[in-house]
């Protein structure tokens, strides 16, 4: 989200301070962090999301601390603490989105340069830069690209579990198949159908289901970035609805304002099918796949129904 000037420089002194502190207390090289900690590799993610991807590919020797799994809370406003800022210094691996979506993330590390630490940005790897759409969990072939970039972090911060970090990234492969195959399944019953969706979080998976995502993409990246949207981009989202030119509404369950709350009630009053979605796993210690699988079959569920529903209309 856009912030004020204002909030960008408190929250710009709040991590410097959680830094300082950091170094005040004394900072643990990775390597002595590991040989004291036992047999496993430290890990921060800035979101769960990762985190939890990168915990299965670890599983035993991994202990990963994912800093923001409330899926109520908005990941973009996200206040460093003195605990968080140590487990980034201290930290042999580190997980951030990128894109401008955890800046704070991003200062952290500036603030705590370390030559053993590995860090993995998402959007640098997917050479995705600032003012991308940044919700790449949502896309299948970004989410493959960024396990086996951990797979081989792991290798590398562990090198003696070489075999078992392989036989990980297998079986997460694997879950990953049959979670992208409801995907495709989804994609054959109601390909090219179309959607609407307060916020550009639904771009990624409507690209790779087959949906005709139809909201005005200015209103959508408005939504997103903390912005009022252009004027003639809410008329055209409002007529979309009035008219059931959108079959679908996907609501980001994390952004809500007063508009994106006017424009849910209006797809509720017209007979339109409203999913919410995240941008954090829900419930809290699910997995990446059980998340996103719900997620999938919660849309699969509402396109049925609208395909019912107007075939009703029809005979009605």
């Amino acid at each position: 989200m856009v912030k004020t000037f204002r909030l960008q420089l408190i929250r710009a002194i709040v991590i410097m301070l959680a830094v300082l502190m950091v170094a005040s207390c004394g900072t643990t090289s990775t390597s002595a962090l590991t040989q004291s900690k036992g047999n496993y590799i430290t890990a921060v993610a800035a979101e769960d999301t990762w985190g939890s991807l990168l915990s299965q590919l670890g599983g035993r020797y991994l202990h990963v601390l994912s800093v923001i799994t409330d899926p109520n809370a908005d990941p973009h406003a996200y206040e460093v603490s003195n605990s968080v800022a140590r487990a980034f210094s201290s930290a042999s691996i580190v997980v951030i989105n990128g894109a401008g979506y955890d800046d704070w993330a991003a200062k952290v590390l500036g603030a705590t340069p370390s030559k053993t630490r590995q860090e993995l940005n998402v959007a640098a790897v997917l050479k995705q830069g600032v003012g991308a759409n940044p919700h790449f969990w949502y896309g299948p072939t970004y989410v493959r690209r960024i396990v086996a970039v951990m797979e081989g972090d792991l290798i590398k911060a562990m090198p003696t579990h070489r075999a078992y970090f392989e036989a990980n990234f297998r079986l997460v492969s694997k879950r990953l198949d049959v979670l992208y195959q409801s995907l495709a399944n989804l994609s054959r019953r109601y390909h090219s159908m179309a959607v609407a969706s307060t916020e550009d979080i639904f771009v990624y998976f409507a690209r790779a289901s087959g949906l005709n995502l139809i909201s005005p993409l200015s209103f959508m990246a408005a939504i997103a970035n903390g912005n009022d949207p252009p004027i003639s981009s809410v008329v055209t989202f409002e007529e979309q609805l009035r008219s059931h030119s959108a079959r679908l509404l996907i609501y980001n369950t994390q952004t809500i304002t007063p508009l994106t709350s006017s424009i849910r009630a209006m797809a509720i009053r017209k007979g339109i099918g409203v999913v919410g979605i995240s941008e954090i796993i829900e419930p809290v210690g699910a997995t990446f796949e059980a998340w996103m699988g719900s997620q999938i079959d919660r849309i699969s569920s509402a396109l049925g129904r609208s395909i019912t529903t107007k075939n009703q209309g029809q005979k009605g």
